[in-house]
């Protein structure tokens, strides 16, 4: 557990475990300091960025323990640029643009999901073992 009022102002990427998700995993942006513009001075609540079923969600962070802190963003003017170009008009899709997916474009500029990569890993991988029977 963390607290999000402890660490240094910028965006972070953070996850958290999901049951009876998929993936079981569900990712997102957090922001401490308002750099995506969705906190207002002067207290900068910390604020989640999610891509979820309905689209693209900013809410405040209200249970700080059911996340975990993956990595610092370095390129925060990056992220915010990519931000104000997807914002809008996302759409979830589970094999091509799930949350990694949006989570990991926001804070590196290229859109993958491990998550699906290893669960199609897995499945060429059974059916290898299923023709090799």
């Amino acid at each position: 557990m963390f607290d999000p009022k402890r660490l240094p102002s910028g965006l972070y990427v953070i996850t958290r475990l999901v049951r009876g998700k998929p993936l079981g995993v569900h990712w997102a942006i957090l922001d401490i300091g308002g750099w995506l513009g969705y906190s207002a001075p002067p207290w900068y609540e910390p604020m989640v960025m999610h891509l979820t079923h309905d689209g693209v969600r900013v809410e405040q962070m209200v249970t700080p323990e059911e996340w975990e802190v993956v990595s610092r963003i370095e390129d925060k003017a990056g992220a915010v640029r990519r931000v104000r170009s997807v914002v809008h008009g996302q759409t979830y899709f589970l094999l091509t643009n799930n949350c990694e997916h949006f989570t990991n474009y926001i804070a590196r500029g290229s859109q993958y999901s491990s998550q699906v990569l290893a669960a199609s890993l897995a499945c060429a991988a059974l059916a290898v073992v299923r023709l090799a029977a």
